[in-house]
């Protein structure tokens, strides 16, 4: 069966040009320029560079941190009625709360309360209440390809057959630790991005929101804008900042979405470059073009003169640029071009040109080498000849709405409790497991040259990640792609970086710090570490974090071996503001998979959903139905591993009490996080414990909440469920 078509049928944009889609069409039309001094908050004089802020003001819950209200200000735009129910929400950022946590942190706020729209996955949130959800999200943050990554998700949820409309999209705000922390590592224009241009000397950070609606249709629907047609990740595993000089990984990106349209590149007509104006960056894309164009590219600019780069939105907004030039027959000019860098070899658009178009590709290009290309074709009647019609999809499994059965080949952990077998030994003799995992053995196995900046959050992944992999015999060390799962990020260098700023009065702070703070730096590192030049993912979507990364890989992995791993760090200082049940008992930990898609005999995981029908009524009642209804799951099912999470502790517990009332006669029931600690990731743990226990035949008897007599029934699969307002599951089996 051909998978469905995904065409955008609205878009809501907030931009430094103003809001909606007429005040970018005036600022491409017109080329004009909206960077601006910054007046968010006092920047030190050294780092008072031009931005490209919304200056328009923002409505909405003041309460509410900047990110989130712009996000809301594009929402309010979209005409939802065409669109009344919405399946899932894909959402790429890299800030989140951040700006709110700054001016809390500097005034030295302990309140935990005040902190609660600090994580990523909030952002989601907020748009799931408006539109009364909750609405099943993914919480993408890949640096500046964040944007372009959810589009090309929404796309694969349509195509996978997961969603018939998804609200896909990009959002980010100007704070402090981007504005002072690209600075830092002089990257930033002080006159304004000038891209392409011989004497460029940065980029100009900015801020944004674009949203999409997404529709699964197999013939353009009435208003349709444009159709989503190819997409390709990939990463160029060279450097934390850096991009690859030759512009290889760029280069597969592109290639790879021209691949997924069913399209020649002689079929592009514009191309929208990532073209942030920092020399390293247009000179590696530059090569990149090359590479894929050959010695005839299509019409192509920037736009970063014009807007800024909006950072985690940039690839939204321009994908809805991209829109604008679909409709209009306009390819915007390179604006803050002034003189050529003849050695680029490209002849960038000077003035604005009209003529028709009818495929354009736009590039994002992120920290840790994160590569991002989408195609996007005006609406036709007929699909693309040639087109696979599928990002990554796999058949739905019979259990559950959003399956995705991914191939274990092999598992590690970490936690308070020690390395996997110390884990594995004291959970299943009915030990807790809780803590933080030793300083000193994280010393004394990272040691020299190579491990010499990594903090405890890259290090907790690395160690899991090479002990899983170890497991796997013909992998060489090498994986193909990396899918990397974090509630909270790297805490220690963030900290560090806004602490060391308020010290100086925004003068002075860690570069070190500022490029390892974002949440996919791990995951760059892992890919430099195992050669991982496919897709590199980030999810960050609160205690959903694993689940989340999980259900990444089975929509957007390549054929090969992939790296799933996931961890989060506690921080003495951050960690009980972020997440106040912390304070009572420090925890954190770590694990890794690695799996394939690749069908194959032994263990198994898989991911599981509700379906969409049920995400207005009762979540748990939803997930039930959705995994085959309470008479299946008590027949074939062996055991359950249930998640309560501390944000919605009231909810969970009734939760946790109907589970064990409903199947406690019959299988046992777990609850994973009071034995292993609260931190966001620990769902990762729980199903690496899940796969040791049925390889091994450990039984459950021992950690059960149900019957203390119970053990999980031999050759039954386990499902490891996240209680609360958003309930979702995974399922692992052997086979």
């Amino acid at each position: 069966m051909t998978p469905p078509r995904a065409f955008i049928t609205d878009v809501g944009i907030v931009s430094p040009a103003g809001v909606g889609v007429d005040s970018v069409r005036s600022a491409l039309t017109d080329s004009t320029c909206h960077l601006v001094s910054p007046s968010l908050f006092r920047v030190a004089p050294a780092h008072d560079h031009p931005v490209g802020q919304v200056t328009v003001p923002l409505g909405g819950d003041q309460r509410l941190p900047r990110t989130h209200r712009l996000a809301l200000a594009a929402l309010e735009q979209l005409s939802l009625d065409r669109a009344p129910r919405v399946d899932w929400i894909c959402l790429g950022t890299t800030t989140g709360g951040m700006v709110t946590t700054e001016a809390l942190l500097k005034r030295s706020e302990s309140d935990p309360s005040a902190y609660g729209w600090h994580g990523l996955g909030t952002v989601a949130r907020a748009i799931g209440e408006r539109l009364n959800g909750p609405v099943k999200s993914l919480t993408f943050s890949t640096a500046c390809s964040s944007g372009a990554v959810a589009l090309i998700a929404g796309l694969a949820l349509i195509r996978s057959g997961r969603a018939r409309t998804v609200l896909a999209g990009g959002v980010e705000s100007l704070c402090r630790l981007t504005v002072h922390g690209f600075s830092l590592l002089q990257i930033v224009d002080p006159h304004g991005a000038r891209p392409l241009d011989a004497n460029r000397k940065g980029m100009t950070v900015g801020e944004g929101a674009a949203l999409f609606v997404l529709q699964a249709a197999d013939a353009p629907p009435a208003g349709g804008l444009a159709e989503v047609v190819g997409g390709g990740l990939s990463c160029d595993a060279h450097h934390a900042t850096a991009p690859d000089p030759q512009g290889r990984g760029a280069a597969r990106a592109m290639q790879k979405a021209l691949r997924e349209a069913g399209l020649e590149p002689s079929a592009i007509d514009y191309l929208n470059l990532h073209g942030t104006g920092t020399p390293d960056n247009d000179a590696a894309e530059a090569r990149a073009v090359h590479t894929v164009f050959g010695g005839d590219p299509p019409l192509l600019s920037s736009t970063k003169g014009t807007f800024g780069h909006s950072l985690a939105a940039s690839g939204a907004v321009e994908a809805a640029i991209a829109i604008v030039c679909l409709a209009d027959g306009l390819v915007p000019a390179n604006v803050g071009l002034q003189q050529l860098d003849e050695g680029l070899e490209l002849a960038p658009c000077r003035e604005p040109v009209r003529r028709p178009l009818s495929v354009v590709m736009s590039n994002s290009l992120g920290f840790g080498g994160n590569n991002a290309s989408v195609v996007l074709s005006a609406p036709q009647p007929s699909a693309v000849e040639g087109s696979p019609r599928s990002v990554g999809a796999v058949e739905p499994e019979p259990l559950a709405t959003g399956g995705g059965r991914l191939t274990v080949l092999g598992a590690a952990c970490l936690t308070g409790g020690g390395d996997t077998e110390h884990t594995v030994a004291r959970f299943f003799e009915g030990d807790p497991c809780a803590g933080r995992f030793a300083d000193a053995d994280l010393a004394a196995r990272f040691k020299g040259r190579a491990f010499r900046r990594q903090r405890r959050l890259p290090r907790l992944a690395t160690w899991v990640s090479q002990d899983a992999l170890a497991q796997v015999p013909d992998s060489e060390g090498a994986v193909d792609g990396v899918f990397w799962a974090t509630g909270w990020g790297a805490l220690t260098e963030s900290y560090g970086f806004l602490q060391k700023l308020f010290a100086s009065d925004g003068a002075f702070s860690s570069p070190i710090d500022f490029a390892a703070s974002t949440h996919n730096a791990p995951a760059g590192q892992l890919a430099m570490g195992f050669g991982a030049q496919g897709p590199n993912v980030t999810t960050s979507g609160g205690v959903d974090s694993f689940w989340q990364a999980a259900l990444a890989t089975s929509l957007l992995a390549d054929p090969g071996l992939q790296l799933l791993v996931a961890a989060d760090e506690y921080h003495g200082e951050f960690t009980p503001l972020l997440q106040p049940d912390a304070v009572v008992e420090p925890a954190d930990g770590a694990a890794a998979l690695i799996v394939t898609r690749t069908p194959g005999l032994g263990p198994y995981l898989e991911v599981l959903s509700p379906s969409a029908e049920g995400r207005s009524g009762d979540p748990l009642q939803a997930l039930l139905d959705g995994l085959g209804g309470i008479d299946h799951i008590r027949a074939e099912v062996g055991g359950l591993w249930l998640g309560t999470p501390s944000g919605d502790h009231l909810r969970a517990q009734r939760q946790e009490d109907r589970l064990v009332e409903l199947f406690g006669d019959v299988m046992p029931v777990v609850g994973y996080r009071q034995r292993l600690g609260g931190f966001p990731t620990a769902t990762g743990v729980a199903v690496v414990l899940a796969l040791r226990g049925l390889v091994d035949e450990q039984s459950l008897a021992t950690v059960t909440s149900g019957n203390a007599g119970l053990a999980a029934r031999p050759g039954l699969p386990q499902l490891i469920i996240e209680l609360g307002e958003d309930a979702s599951a995974l399922e692992v089996g052997l086979r």
